[in-house]
């Protein structure tokens, strides 16, 4: 698997299921960084404390996540007993969309060739008015977009910053989803956390500040994307705006 593939997938997952709760999604982030610390084994276990720690859920809320993830068919888990840790499995999305891009192509084709057999010629602007109505809504729309970017440096966030900040929670998104509709972009974004992994990441005093929310404040984002780093070979490229 790879992390954020299957992040951006388990956000497009989300568009069209809303039903999928806020548990929900905490649970299947721990449970994704869980896999992906054990170097993406199949089944692997993972302990309730664990998971309340990681998410900030209950025991209950927990159970009751992680059932209706198991529904779904993101997981798969089994009880073990005698105080033994579950075993879960991650389903990968990535693959299950690919799949499913694949199949539906030749599908629409069967079902528009059927149709058009089975229907008389009708005037132009009636046609033009079926043609647009049976286009398919692109995937890249605004809000699928926007939750693309969040993820996308959320996870480099983490990895950059050694963290596990939940893309559940909504004060890891929402700092992020601002700078963006600000006009920032996702290249931008990705500049403050280098050069500030780069002041930050071995300092025990600052290190904590390695956060959505302390990076992406609107007053700290405009010195923080400013600033040059002092050695560029340990980030990103300084953002293309200022280079004048």
């Amino acid at each position: 698997m790879n992390y954020i593939t299957e992040i951006l997938a388990f956000y497009d997952y989300i568009e069209g299921n809303p039903q999928m709760t806020d548990t929900c999604i905490c649970l299947w982030h721990a449970l994704m960084y869980q896999a992906n610390k054990t170097g993406w084994q199949n089944e692997f276990s993972a302990a309730i404390s664990t998971l309340k720690l990681r998410t900030g859920l209950s025991k209950d809320a927990i159970y009751r996540a992680r059932n209706k993830l198991k529904q779904f068919g993101i997981i798969d888990f089994k009880e073990r007993g005698a105080n033994q840790s579950a075993a879960y499995t991650v389903n990968s999305l990535a693959s299950f969309k690919q799949t499913q891009s694949a199949t539906q192509p030749a599908t629409q084709d069967t079902a528009q060739g059927a149709a058009e057999s089975a229907s008389e010629p009708a005037n132009n602007n009636k046609q033009n008015k079926t043609k647009r109505n049976n286009t398919p809504k692109s995937p890249d729309d605004a809000g699928e977009l926007r939750q693309r970017q969040v993820a996308e440096v959320l996870a480099y966030l983490n990895s950059k910053a050694n963290k596990k900040y939940n893309g559940g929670v909504k004060k890891n998104r929402e700092h992020i989803s601002g700078r963006l509709s600000d006009g920032r972009t996702v290249e931008e974004l990705k500049y403050v956390i280098d050069v500030k992994c780069e002041d930050w990441l071995n300092n025990a005093e600052f290190n904590k500040n390695l956060n959505p929310v302390t990076l992406f404040r609107p007053a700290n984002f405009d010195r923080y994307v400013n600033q040059r780093m002092k050695n560029p070979a340990m980030g990103g490229q300084k953002p293309k705006f200022e280079e004048i």
